[in-house]
């Protein structure tokens, strides 16, 4: 019998991939999450602490407007965050773009999202007194950051980001180094967020007896995207503060990488046993950000040594009943 072949559904959407892809891309990830590992254990980078702790990492975010062809993205904002364990969020800088061009038929998408990320419609950017970063130099702005911090690994670039994300951030900054060929930055290498945070919790003491220590990248990701800060106005872009638009701050792209950054410190700053300093490791509060009591709840079940045991949250079940053609919806608490 021969090797599986890779299944496809009636659209042509690969449905089951062949089995060396597969395997190709486990070796990937285990090569990516090795470059993480060796990483925060180098102590031979000039630019960059020898401690793990007190190493400097880069989160970066793009917000697109639109697509601009089948691989490229048209960002409309994007931020950056520095941060290290030890000293917590050191840099942030933030910028919209004016990409001043609408593709052909991508209006409505463009209207669709700035309505929902509340941004500045494209060209109109005088017109609202919002300031922009020149597409031109949003490449360029990004490097300078990345080379002052040290966030570098060899001659490339190293960049953070969600994995879910990497696909938008990877689309924006081909759609900017095709469209200002002479603002093409120098190679840059991307990796997830939910590996750093990995990689880091691994370097604890006695990691292998440690329920706290994170072993897949579903657990990271749980603190990363953890709600607390969402509505906190003062980790948002002054264009977000704006009382038109202060209702859309969690979709501001500075309030998104700062507050993954702060959850990461979060649990970091716990499983390290390090203190948390005001405005380093725990943003300004807001009577908005959500009650810690969650977040301590995920820290106390990876703490604890048999987590099964833990009592699940009760969620109301949903019940659907039709009654003279007119659907009922009722809820129970009991699961």
């Amino acid at each position: 019998m021969g090797a599986r072949q890779p299944v496809y559904n009636t659209f042509g959407e690969l449905v089951i991939p062949h089995v060396k892809a597969i395997e190709n891309e486990y070796e990937s990830y285990v090569a990516a999450f090795s470059t993480v590992q060796q990483y925060l254990r180098r102590s031979d980078l000039s630019s960059q602490p020898k401690e793990p702790t007190s190493k400097r990492f880069m989160h970066l975010v793009m917000t697109p407007y639109c697509k601009h062809a089948w691989n490229e993205l048209i960002p409309a904002e994007f931020a950056v965050v520095i941060f290290s364990v030890d000293k917590g969020v050191e840099k942030s800088f933030v910028g919209l773009v004016d990409s001043g061009e609408i593709p052909l038929g991508e209006r409505g998408e463009v209207v669709t999202n700035c309505n929902r990320n509340a941004l500045p419609f494209p060209g109109d950017f005088d017109a609202v007194d919002a300031n922009s970063t020149p597409p031109s130099e949003v490449l360029k702005t990004i490097e300078e950051i990345a080379n002052k911090w040290g966030c570098n690994l060899g001659n490339e670039i190293l960049i953070f980001a969600m994995r879910s994300e990497i696909g938008t951030l990877t689309s924006c900054i081909r759609w900017l180094e095709r469209k200002y060929p002479c603002a093409k930055w120098r190679k840059f290498r991307i990796l997830t967020f939910e590996m750093l945070l990995m990689a880091l919790s691994e370097l604890v003491e006695n990691a292998g007896n440690n329920g706290a220590v994170i072993r897949h990248e579903g657990g990271a990701a749980r603190f990363l995207y953890h709600s607390r800060y969402e509505y906190n106005p003062a980790l948002a872009c002054c264009w977000h503060q704006k009382q038109d638009n202060i209702g859309k701050v969690p979709y501001c792209a500075l309030n998104i990488v700062l507050r993954r950054a702060y959850n990461a410190l979060y649990y970091l700053c716990h499983l390290f046993g390090k203190a948390m300093k005001p405005n380093n490791h725990v943003p300004i509060a807001d009577k908005h950000d959500v009650i810690d009591r969650e977040l301590k709840k995920q820290f106390e079940v990876l703490m604890n040594e048999d987590p099964i045991g833990v009592k699940r949250e009760e969620k109301p079940m949903v019940k659907y009943e039709v009654e003279e053609n007119v659907f009922k919806v009722k809820y129970d608490n009991r699961i």
